[in-house]
């Protein structure tokens, strides 16, 4: 029988807590011995000792407290768990998703080939409020969708998982060395600094591991009203230049070797007397000029961080 353990990190959000510890004790998994693991990062120590007792003797459950700030450590603490209890496989779920029925089996139920590293499952958005008309659908990464199609299958390059819904084979994430500490979020959300999983997944394809895509495990993650903003997105798009670079920095730089090209075809697009560095911050209706506007900040930060390379050929500024 596998043997599996369950982690949610968790930041200072009790109130979303809950119920994703709900709905991941209610899972049911026929022929797999799995238990959950709570890591509470959170920066009040004594409320999380609070929370740590009132839910100790739950069945199933450990509720660990982790003073160390950052994703990418409290998930670290996870996978020593995980090898600490003996577990083959390692599951995360966000704090603020919720797993529908048969998560859990379908997700651990696709480890069926032992080259099989990583297996990752569908991320619905879950709208407390309604979509921005300006939002497009490429800017949906960033609230962490995850949809790749019905059907199971592995992950061609450009694709991604995300550790709200996302298991891993405990031998192989550890030689992999875990989740690099450098990149991921740490703190109340001030820096959105990210690519902690993305960097752990790369590793395990390097080493020639299977990473698949399961799309009956099904979760649904929230979107925080607080996000729905342009300046959250335009803030989201210049920290992914910044989690790109520091993930590595040889390829960020040859990503912007024609960039003030792709930087043109948004401000192209506006009036003359628009097309300045204030276009950038420019709150636009229309999704697919916003579209263009988050790739040109994007572009911008790299190029920002890669030291405005010079370019070469008829676009080279």
């Amino acid at each position: 029988m596998a043997k599996a353990l369950v982690a949610i990190c968790t930041y200072d959000r009790y109130h979303l807590l809950e119920r994703a510890l709900d709905a991941a004790l209610e899972q049911a998994a026929p022929g797999l011995d799995w238990n959950l693991l709570v890591v509470d990062n959170s920066p009040d120590a004594a409320r999380a000792a609070t929370e740590q007792a009132r839910h100790a003797g739950r069945p199933r459950l450990d509720y660990r407290i982790e003073p160390r700030p950052g994703i990418a450590n409290a998930r670290n603490v996870a996978l020593r768990a995980a090898e600490a209890a003996g577990a083959d496989l390692l599951v995360f779920l966000d704090d603020d998703a919720v797993p529908r029925p048969g998560w859990l089996a379908a997700l651990t139920g696709a480890f069926d080939d032992p080259a099989i590293a990583a297996v990752g499952g569908k991320v619905e958005l879950e709208w407390r409020t309604p979509r921005p008309g300006w939002l497009h659908d490429l800017a949906l990464h960033y609230l962490s969708l995850v949809d790749w199609g019905p059907v199971r299958r592995d992950l061609v390059r450009q694709e991604w998982l995300a550790c709200a819904n996302l298991a891993f084979r405990v031998d192989a994430l550890a030689a992999a060395g875990g989740f690099e500490t450098l990149l991921g979020r740490s703190g109340p959300g001030d820096t959105l600094v990210s690519n902690e999983e993305s960097e752990a997944l790369r590793r395990l394809r390097q080493d020639g591991r299977r990473l698949v895509y399961e799309p009956a495990a099904v979760v649904q993650h929230l979107v925080h009203p607080d996000r729905l903003t342009r300046a959250w997105f335009r803030r989201r798009a210049a920290w992914q230049a910044v989690s790109d670079f520091l993930q590595d920095p040889v390829a960020a730089r040859a990503r912007v070797a024609d960039g003030w090209r792709e930087i043109r075809h948004y401000t192209g697009r506006l009036a003359w007397w628009h097309r300045g560095l204030g276009s950038l911050a420019r709150d636009l209706d229309d999704p697919r000029l916003f579209m263009k506007q988050l790739h040109a900040i994007y572009l911008m930060g790299l190029k920002q961080l890669a030291g405005f390379p010079r370019e070469s050929g008829p676009n080279a500024s």
